[in-house]
């Protein structure tokens, strides 16, 4: 919080003491995805600075105000961080496996998986 040289008042702060053995992962969650995520569920993620590493564990908390400007949502993670592996402002990747309803009326394919043909569309 200073450099060589500073003048220091008394009783100005001159550093700051994080305890980094549990870490908040906080994620863009797109607004047409919020359908699909929910507290609880759980996400798998990699660290870009870990490279073959893969964490798991659960979101603890949905933000449920979304960022006009970005059109996302922040999901956090809290994350115990064993050996300190993580640090503040790394970047991390994760994914969630949404859960369908099981309806055995209904047929789910990708978007990408149907072709219009003008006339019908085919899978």
């Amino acid at each position: 919080m200073v450099n060589l040289g500073d003048y220091i008042q008394s009783g100005e702060a001159i550093y700051e003491i994080a305890d980094l053995s549990r870490v908040w992962l906080l994620f863009d969650v797109y607004e047409s995805d919020m359908a699909w995520i929910k507290k609880g569920d759980q996400v798998n993620f990699t660290v870009a600075s870990l490279p073959g590493e893969t964490f798991e564990e659960t979101i603890s908390f949905l933000d449920p105000v979304i960022d006009p400007k970005t059109r996302v949502a922040k999901a956090r993670v809290v994350v115990a961080n064993r050996g300190l592996k993580l640090k503040s402002e790394m970047f991390a990747s994760g994914t969630v496996e949404a859960k369908l309803p099981t309806n055995t009326d209904h047929i789910v394919v990708p978007k990408t998986a149907v072709m219009w043909t003008g006339k019908r569309s085919v899978v």
